[in-house]
């Protein structure tokens, strides 16, 4: 979540954000990360499913709720965290929150070419870099479509 929000606020400087008003309609929008890959190394895909089955349904009128599936994972430092896990807990994601209005950014795909290059503790797990920023410009492309 930090990563995210560090490279967010590198793809922002410079932009000039509209002024709340009373008159102006608000719309929220949030990315999350579903604490992946916490979720993916201590947790069941069941109880994570469970977990994805209390987020509510988006109010499209006011809130754009995206979501980061998992990572492809290149290391087995911690147990469970692989790529194959992080696929079936996206997989679980997508079809859990997708029905209720939450949008999904593909990381698996832009972190399987760069995973153990790009990783900042060398393990093919924490993932930084050009996989991070690839995330980040789709997600303003999903932002910046009207």
């Amino acid at each position: 979540k930090k990563m995210l929000l560090r490279y967010i606020k590198q793809k922002l400087k410079g932009v000039q954000l509209v002024n709340q008003t009373s008159t102006t309609p608000t719309r929220t929008v949030i990315l999350d990360t579903l604490q992946m890959p916490h979720v993916v190394w201590h947790d069941s895909v069941k109880e994570f499913g469970k977990k994805l089955d209390k987020y509510e349904h988006v109010n499209d009128e006011t809130l754009e709720y995206y979501f980061v599936t998992g990572f492809y994972f290149s290391s087995e430092r911690e147990p469970h965290v692989i790529a194959d896990r992080s696929l079936q807990f996206s997989n679980v994601a997508r079809e859990k929150l997708t029905p209720k209005g939450y949008k999904m950014i593909n990381a698996f795909d832009v972190t399987a070419a760069f995973t153990y290059d790009s990783d900042a503790q060398n393990d093919g797990l924490h993932i930084t870099g050009p996989p991070i920023r690839a995330i980040l410009t789709k997600f303003f492309h999903h932002l910046c479509r009207e």
